[in-house]
């Protein structure tokens, strides 16, 4: 018989990274500018720039406006931001998560020895 591997689903980068990351290195594969691609998209330069410096997210209207530009389904730059915000508020929670976690135990301790 061959080997059995246990698969863990909380195995989470501990930098995870932001898709304005994405589109600046799509950008440069490109060879796009910020200001040529604020206008295939019909936004500011401003706040493509946000995106890309990490300080905005990807919206639902961007990532359709980034489909239709350059031809990278929006489904795509929405799992990234939904992947982004998940990981960097389980960290930013992760110390409630554990007490919660440890309050759970206890409560099945608690209700396993009152059975």
């Amino acid at each position: 018989m061959g080997k059995t591997f246990k698969i863990t689903a909380n195995i989470l980068p501990a930098n995870p990274t932001h898709p304005g990351i994405i589109l600046q290195d799509e950008m440069k594969e490109r060879q796009l500018t910020q200001k040529q691609l604020s206008d295939l998209l019909g936004v500011s330069q401003p706040l493509l720039s946000e995106i890309i410096n990490q300080k905005r997210r990807i919206s639902i209207e961007m990532a359709l406006k980034l489909e239709s530009a350059l031809e990278t389904p929006a489904e795509t730059w929405l799992n990234l931001q939904k992947r982004y915000d998940y990981v960097t508020t389980y960290q930013r929670n992760q110390k409630l998560l554990e007490k919660l976690q440890l309050s759970q135990q206890r409560k099945k301790s608690l209700l396993e020895a009152l059975a």
